[in-house]
């Protein structure tokens, strides 16, 4: 099973953040997450500071499939894209006011960190300089839901005391094992017959006032 296409998968991700895949034994993610992502550790593979970042670790669920229509509606909706900028999609469940989850290839992913993830400052100006916004209006699918959940519930526990942590998590660098974390949950979706890899999360608001 070294090189099964889910593997290839979590492998690629992993190497994107300049880390490894968990190695989880027989139990096949029941009790550890596929990519665990030490966000000091990825700032410095990208040559970067970590400034005022407040999160320490990313989980990451991967997921690989033959059917999962959201990968064909990203690159229908990339193809249709002829300036430099990079699609991220939402999907809105026909509200508009404030989509549920965000979607864009992993290639792009580096930015839509600083810009929805950490900083969330981008003005309108800035956004529509740099993206190209696409809606899904449909209702979220149950699917998509248990995916995030699973990367949720996986940063819950990590997030705990470090004594109280009920958790498998077996990752190459032991300070996750000590440490105070504050970690930030992930979906990447691969499709069987298309190639490029898709980042999923789930947008946070400011509660109104």
């Amino acid at each position: 099973m070294g090189n099964t296409p889910w593997k290839v998968h979590e492998r690629a991700v992993a190497s994107h953040f300049g880390t490894v895949r968990e190695k989880r034994g027989a139990d096949f993610s029941v009790s550890d997450c596929d990519v665990l992502v030490n966000v000091a550790d990825w700032y410095e593979y990208m040559g970067r500071s970590v400034g005022s970042c407040p999160l320490t670790h990313i989980v990451i669920e991967c997921k690989y499939s033959s059917n999962l229509k959201l990968h064909q509606w990203m690159r229908d909706f990339s193809s249709t894209i002829k300036n430099s900028k990079m699609p991220i999609m939402f999907w809105d469940d026909d509200k508009y006011d404030y989509p549920e989850y965000a979607i864009c290839w992993l290639d792009n992913f580096e930015s839509a960190w600083e810009d929805f993830v950490v900083n969330r400052s981008l003005s309108l100006v800035e956004f529509f300089e740099r993206w190209q916004p696409g809606y899904i209006t449909r209702k979220v699918p149950g699917y998509l839901e248990d995916f995030w959940l699973q990367a949720y519930n996986y940063c819950c526990e990590l997030q705990k005391p470090p004594g109280e942590r009920n958790t498998n998590f077996r990752a190459p660098d032991e300070r996750v094992l000590r440490q105070e974390c504050v970690a930030y949950p992930l979906v990447s979706v691969r499709a069987k017959k298309l190639k490029g890899r898709l980042m999923v999360w789930k947008l946070w608001w400011e509660p109104e006032n």
